[in-house]
């Protein structure tokens, strides 16, 4: 099978000349000399081997074959020129896709108007996001399949990061539970209290923390039911199941059933982190970054 090819510049020279019906005009609209025109749209039509143009001394007129190429040409060259255009937005971190994984804690302490803020200021990059635990999204900064992840504590190197939020827990009580009545509950007065806790495989790290904070506190926790969501966390604690360990910002959305009372005594605080791979941080995800303070 013949292969052609169609050299771009050769082409606008063809398309000016076919709009100007004229070598000397659309030599002037391209800021050339004549003669480098003609022997471009030549050597077009010598690689296509078809004649484009008819010439005469005053003008040119268009073949059925300069025809049908100055319908398809033009299309080309614009598309030509959206395709530039997404490249050097892309390059400059104004298109493209960021994919993003977070922790479940990155919700409540600010991520939402984060993103909010990012899709008003760059509309044209689209956010790929997926809730999983710190260890997955650490392996999946490491594989390159995230470009950013919001995680509880440091990552490991080579990983780079920036803080995002640091917060203290509060103790989320069913409203009719004795403790509800208190202005703050200390951690050593939940040893008989129902907890609602996450599973260990879903945050390892942070798990065996507050296993070390009930240790120290004296306390044997008493998990009642294992939640991985917020959302189911809230639920059952307002059903009077269990308490739950929340963020402070949490404790700025009221709900019925649920009282918020501030933890007290030495235990352990919510910090998350953006993280990054630094061979592989592109523009669009620093533009993101950019809007942290």
């Amino acid at each position: 099978m013949e292969k052609l090819s169609i050299d771009l510049e050769r082409l606008r020279c063809f398309l000016a000349v076919a709009e100007e019906g004229h070598f000397r005009r659309a030599a002037e609209r391209l800021e050339r000399t004549q003669p480098p025109v003609s022997m471009a749209v030549k050597k077009l039509e010598e690689a296509l081997g078809v004649q484009l143009l008819e010439r005469s001394t005053r003008s040119v007129r268009l073949t059925p074959a300069g025809l049908a190429l100055q319908e398809k040409g033009a299309a080309l060259m614009e598309q030509v020129a959206r395709t530039a255009r997404h490249v050097r937005r892309v390059g400059d971190g104004l298109e493209g896709t960021i994919a993003m994984g977070f922790v479940g804690a990155a919700m409540t302490l600010g991520l939402p108007t984060l993103i909010a803020q990012f899709h008003e200021a760059m509309p044209d990059v689209l956010l790929v996001l997926d809730e999983l635990p710190s260890q997955t999204l650490v392996r999946r900064l490491l594989n390159g399949q995230l470009d950013l992840a919001f995680l509880r504590g440091e990552p490991p190197d080579p990983l780079d990061y920036k803080p995002f939020r640091e917060e203290n827990y509060w103790l989320a009580i069913p409203a009719n539970d004795p403790l509800a009545s208190q202005k703050q509950v200390a951690l050593s007065e939940l040893n008989q209290t129902p907890i609602l806790f996450f599973p260990r495989a879903f945050q390892p790290d942070i798990y065996d923390e507050w296993i070390l904070a009930f240790h120290r506190a004296g306390v044997t926790p008493n998990f009642v039911q294992e939640i991985r969501s917020l959302g189911a966390e809230m639920g059952l604690v307002a059903a009077g199941v269990g308490s739950a360990f929340v963020t402070e910002s949490v404790t700025k959305q009221a709900r019925a059933g649920v009282s918020y009372r501030p933890l007290t005594g030495d235990v352990p605080r919510v910090e998350v982190n953006v993280a990054w791979h630094p061979d592989r941080f592109s523009e669009t995800a620093g533009q993101f970054v950019a809007l942290m303070p």
